[in-house]
């Protein structure tokens, strides 16, 4: 026996699946159909919950079974109703075969879990809410927090996607436009950082806020990169001994970050940028860089779109660091 695929009114279109593949086609199949059936009890728990950070905790292990998710999540949306048209294809040409339609089923349900990861990875960061649902949140996300853009807790997303549109020379301008608008997003963030560990370096964050908006430029970003160093360490304290080259090679283990780690990651990836090693005698980064602001200190480094970053990096770090404190002592009360 042969099955043919194609249109049988076009005969050069023809095409013969041999009968001796058959068995290896339907096991492909029914593996492809086994590996879908676990979705269902995901998709449920997202279904079940209202899709808060705390609410995304039961999910985790459900989650920590699909290999880079997040990097699916973006292009599954689309992806998948084409796919479910091809399986309808399928169908039309294999109605003898019972998985062709179960597999057509399957992949329309697919997209909407897709569509629901998303909205959890949207629902991690306040900022974050409100995202058009026709832009690719994972893509731009990535995209910018790898080239040191911050992008976890603040700016709003409208500016983030005006820095993601605009081309990459050009992201520094979009930051000055928009920079009262940024460090007006960093106040009421700040505002959510209470710990008493924390309070101290937030206070200096609004001093630096501050300096910038009364044309302070260069005084803001040196106290925002020393900030960040400060933050940098509290964030990193679990590694034997600190170096900066260690906390980079930590950021870069987190670029296939689960569902339940995504933000947390997303907010450090911009130090790999800021952390770019520079010593004396190297040409002087044009981009914030925490060494350089430190050890250059020249208008090459120093300027109104690098002290912007510096100041939402900065915020983005605190309210990380916040974020984890309150998430530890609400599982101690668990376990109590």
């Amino acid at each position: 026996m042969a099955v043919t695929v194609g249109d049988p009114d076009d005969h050069d279109d023809d095409r013969e699946i041999p009968a001796e593949y058959m068995p290896t086609a339907m096991a492909g199949a029914q593996a492809l159909l086994d590996h879908l059936q676990r979705m269902d009890e995901i998709h449920a728990a997202f279904a079940a919950n209202a899709l808060s950070p705390d609410a995304l905790k039961p999910v985790t292990a459900a989650m920590a079974a699909l290999p880079d998710a997040n990097k699916m999540a973006s292009t599954l949306g689309a992806g998948l109703l084409s796919l479910a048209n091809v399986s309808k294809m399928i169908t039309d040409s294999l109605a003898n075969l019972d998985w062709a339609k179960t597999l057509s089923d399957r992949l329309v349900q697919l997209g909407a879990f897709s569509d629901t990861f998303v909205r959890a990875v949207i629902a991690q960061s306040d900022n974050w809410r409100g995202w058009p649902a026709d832009r690719p949140i994972v893509d731009v996300i990535e995209e910018l927090a790898q080239a040191g853009y911050p992008v976890c807790w603040v700016p709003r997303h409208e500016v983030i996607l005006a820095l993601y549109d605009a081309d990459p020379t050009k992201r520094p301008t979009v930051l000055v436009e928009h920079q009262i608008s940024i460090l007006n997003d960093c106040m009421p963030v700040l505002d959510e950082v209470t710990d008493p560990t924390l309070t101290g370096l937030r206070d200096a964050l609004y001093r630096a806020n501050a300096a910038f908006l009364s044309g302070h430029i260069w005084a803001a970003q040196s106290l925002a990169a020393g900030i960040i160093d400060t933050a940098l360490r509290a964030a990193f304290s679990h590694l034997e001994k600190f170096t900066y080259g260690k906390a980079v090679t930590e950021v870069k283990k987190t670029t296939d970050a689960s569902i339940a780690d995504y933000r947390q990651a997303a907010t450090y990836w911009p130090l790999v940028k800021a952390l770019t090693s520079f010593w004396p005698g190297d040409p002087i980064p044009m981009t914030f860089n925490r060494h350089a602001s430190a050890h250059a200190v020249s208008s090459a480094q120093y300027n109104d779109a690098n002290a912007i970053v510096a100041i939402m990096l900065a915020t983005s770090m605190l309210r990380e660091l916040q974020q984890n404190l309150t998430d530890a002592g609400e599982d101690e009360q668990l376990v109590a």
